[in-house]
């Protein structure tokens, strides 16, 4: 079987073990949660767990630890045509459109 072409990212994310709590029952438990970016501002690390973090009745109540991850991601060609959006050519003010997905 030949080799398939692949697009390929390494992204270093922020993973976090979190304190949830739910605010209606009170309930609490350790979460792990990944955030994309290495942050320095302990505020700025707090806004985007909390974006991930608060949905429903949950609610972050406290950042335990964290962790600095690299991990490199890949998909094939066809699939990345497929799925990522079409950008402008660098360097151009045009808007950025969504792809077109005949899958779907």
């Amino acid at each position: 079987m030949a080799r398939q072409p692949q697009v390929t990212r390494t992204i270093t994310t922020t993973k976090a073990t979190v304190l949830v709590v739910n605010i209606e029952t009170g309930i609490s438990e350790e979460r792990e949660v990944s955030v994309p970016r290495v942050f320095t501002k302990a505020k700025k690390l707090r806004e985007a767990v909390e974006a991930v973090v608060n949905v429903g009745n949950e609610r972050l109540a406290h950042i335990k630890s964290t962790e600095t991850v690299e991990t490199l991601y890949g998909m094939s060609e066809q699939d990345f045509i497929n799925h990522a959006k079409i950008l402008p050519p660098r360097g151009s003010k045009e808007e950025v459109t969504d792809s077109v997905d005949e899958n779907n």
